[in-house]
């Protein structure tokens, strides 16, 4: 008894390539590792500004009050 006629052939059970072999991936030349150009830049200069609508109040407290106050006030 031979198998041969059976069992699949190892390509096709893997899910082998069918058919012409793809083209290689190229980098192109303008490409270039490192640099970066476009809105990133922009983004790092523009810091958030805050305006206070009123004077912030200094509140002082024990270190065993700490969590306490930050709770009341948030």
């Amino acid at each position: 008894m031979t198998m041969t006629g059976t069992m699949p052939s190892s390509s096709s059970r893997r899910g082998g390539l069918r058919g012409p072999r793809p083209v290689p991936l190229k980098v192109s030349s303008s490409s270039a590792a490192g640099t970066t150009k476009g809105p990133a830049k922009k983004a790092a200069a523009a810091a958030p500004v805050i305006v206070y609508e009123h004077t912030p109040k200094v509140v002082h407290a024990r270190p065993q009050e700490f969590m306490t106050v930050v709770q009341r006030l948030t």
